[in-house]
């Protein structure tokens, strides 16, 4: 058996998914579950969703979700592609978002809609134009739903693993 310390997140996914399909994964304050399979399979099509729109490999993606199931799941997708994840506290503004876009290289930012008083959309627009930035970035607006496509254009998992000499980079959080 693998050492813990030597699996991925999505390994761990796969782990659980196969030998407790069953199980209860998560529920909400809504009373809305997952099970381990169904969040193995969520993932995935989220996952392609996400490759469609350019997501892979290294791929840096801010995102800034408050704590609903979707944020699980887009986790769990972006850990699926092996994107580079900078998970943001959505009580950031304009000047932290700009200047996380900024350091990560991120092109693509998850956001919620308008989510406690506040239009996410606007101020990821507005940050985008205060940083100054010379490139698009794909603002994707979740409001529980994420972007979702056919599982079977996802390369094999296996083949995003690391080599023996790679020690890749997948969660950068930037803390005040």
């Amino acid at each position: 058996m693998t050492p813990i310390d030597e699996l991925s997140l999505w390994d761990l996914v796969e782990w659980r998914a196969q030998r407790t399909p069953d199980a209860r994964f998560a529920v909400d304050e809504h009373d809305r579950e997952l099970t381990d399979a169904e969040f193995r399979a969520r993932c995935e099509r989220v996952a392609a969703g996400f490759a469609a729109r350019g997501v892979g490999r290294d791929t840096p993606v801010a995102w800034m979700l408050p704590t609903w199931l979707e944020a699980l799941v887009l986790a769990g997708a972006l850990a699926r592609l092996g994107a580079l994840q900078v998970p943001m506290l959505p009580i950031l503004r304009e000047r932290e978002v700009g200047f996380i876009l900024r350091r990560t290289g991120a092109r693509h930012l998850v956001v919620p809609g308008v989510w406690r008083g506040v239009d996410h959309p606007a101020m990821a627009a507005a940050a985008i134009d205060a940083a100054g930035l010379d490139r698009d970035v794909d603002v994707v607006v979740v409001d529980r739903d994420l972007p979702e496509a056919d599982p079977a254009t996802l390369p094999p998992w296996p083949s995003l693993r690391p080599g023996p000499d790679e020690d890749p980079l997948r969660w950068v959080f930037f803390t005040s």
